[in-house]
């Protein structure tokens, strides 16, 4: 599999990585591209380097508000993170679905990311709870390459905590940049409580994703 450490990777491989992931990117759900705003998507064509400054990303979401890398994200919308030496901008949505068989409520929580480094990352998952324990599952992590030059390399993704007081979903995506040369790790996470409660996180993952 793809290593988070690699650093030289030859004109030839990358084509025939950027082929495969977008073969296999269609077996999970994604935002379109074609569906950003006209000032988003100027601002990240514009953005130099893998972050939005504030203003770029202000243009992605106006009126959005502005919280730290490590703040939850616990309601839907858009909202501008701190990250590393820039931004980015994070959308979080819930979508109801109805109950389970055995009684048990369920929904489908998921949470998109964009920045400066033109690519797009999405997860999503079942969240489920009985007021007892909670518990996730029918996860779906994809990444979209929005930008010329940069590569979503790979994809991972799990469940944690299930049948617990704290349960939930996460996405590692590996991404790349070849002009200079530099990969980067994107995390993303849902967790959720035996009451309902759930909330997302986007985080920089490093090299320990």
């Amino acid at each position: 599999m793809l290593s988070g450490h690699l650093r030289v990777i030859s004109a030839l491989t990358l084509g025939v990585l950027a082929f495969l992931v977008g073969a296999v990117s269609v077996d999970a759900a994604a935002p379109d591209p074609t569906s950003i705003s006209p000032p988003c998507s100027t601002a990240l064509h514009r953005a130099v380097g893998r972050f939005l400054t504030l203003d770029e990303a202000r243009a992605c979401a106006p009126g959005a508000l502005i919280l730290s890398s490590s703040d939850p994200i616990k309601s839907d919308g858009k909202f501008i993170v701190e990250r590393g030496k820039g931004y980015q901008v994070v959308e979080r949505s819930t979508t109801h679905v109805a109950t389970r068989a055995g009684g048990d409520p369920c929904v489908i929580g998921s949470v998109t990311v964009i920045d400066g480094g033109g690519v797009i990352e999405f997860l999503s998952s079942y969240l489920c709870w009985n007021y007892s324990v909670a518990w996730a599952y029918g996860v779906q992590a994809n990444c979209i390459n929005f930008m010329l030059g940069f590569f979503c390399l790979g994809r991972y993704s799990g469940t944690f905590g299930n049948y617990s007081r704290l349960a939930g979903a996460w996405g590692n995506f590996y991404n790349f940049f070849p002009f200079p040369p530099f990969n980067f790790g994107e995390g993303l996470r849902l967790d959720v409580q035996p009451n309902g409660n759930w909330w997302g996180w986007a985080y920089d993952c490093g090299k320990t994703c």
